[in-house]
């Protein structure tokens, strides 16, 4: 691989669906991606799409698609940052949906979405863990103390350290268009319903439930997943440093899975 390559490689190869279970494929595939049957287990052992090959020079993508497609499985290459790139990823902060089309507001535009050219609806679940530490002082009777002072100080100070964590759930709706461009990711979190007083449900899970109700219902020829709901450790997907990011991840793998059903090489959930 040259320098150049070395620095723009990130081609990625995904499996998406398995021809014959996977304890009878580790064998196999193990020694062609330099890994032991063990190792392999560990990484692949998560929901499709599981990703075999990252930061890839086109070379190798092609070479182990190949490999994998000749054994029967689904699966899917792509490079990570030019097709992040043209999809051009919207988040919008403010939507509305009048029968077939989506109004999303952004804080540089505005436009509409027909929902009948959808091609993808892809649910995901976005989990994320922070951790928080706090030293504190904290006051403590000292009998020692107070006896050698007479019962002038009878307190000693003493440093605690308080550590909290918790855990963070956000679904997270793409819609991919046919033509692949603009791709929009509604995020539970960041919309702001605009719609009539009665229309607004009282939580902001309520109101996103509504609205995955009736994107599906005005787009029922779209391919809808939840695949993406499912548990599995954004952290271990291997992005260059410019893209790193679990957000940057889960839209790798919503890609994975578009690009896999537009290409034939998944089943239907």
């Amino acid at each position: 691989m040259t320098e150049l390559q070395s620095q723009e490689a990130t081609a990625i190869v995904a499996l998406t669906r398995w021809a014959r279970p996977m304890n009878e494929e580790l064998m196999a595939l193990a020694p062609l991606l330099g890994e032991t049957a063990y190792d392999l287990r560990l990484r692949m052992a998560g929901p499709a799409p599981v990703l075999v090959g990252q930061r890839l020079s086109l070379d190798q993508a092609r070479d182990l698609l190949q490999v994998l497609l000749g054994r029967g499985h689904g699966a899917v290459a792509f490079e990570a940052k030019k097709v992040l790139d043209r999809a051009q990823i919207q988040r919008p902060r403010r939507i509305g949906i009048d029968g077939d089309i989506l109004s999303l507001r952004t804080p540089d535009e505005r436009r509409a979405l027909d929902l009948k050219q959808i091609f993808c609806l892809l649910l995901a679940v976005h989990r994320s863990h922070e951790e928080s530490s706090e030293t504190i002082k904290q006051k403590k009777f000292s009998a020692g103390r107070a006896v050698m002072t007479g019962g002038l100080i009878r307190n000693k100070k003493k440093k605690v350290t308080i550590t909290q964590s918790e855990d963070h759930r956000e679904r997270v709706l793409y819609l991919f268009r046919r033509d692949g461009l603009q791709t929009i990711a509604l995020h539970e979190s960041l919309l702001i319903m605009e719609a009539e007083a009665e229309a607004i449900e009282a939580t902001r899970n309520s109101n996103f439930t509504a609205l995955l109700e009736r994107i599906r219902q005005a787009a029922p020829h779209a391919n809808y997943d939840e695949r993406l709901s499912l548990p599995r450790k954004l952290d271990e997907i291997d992005l260059p440093a410019f893209m790193r990011s679990s957000t940057n991840a889960l839209d790798v793998l919503a890609h994975c899975l578009v690009i896999a059903y537009a290409q034939n090489q998944i089943d239907p959930a």
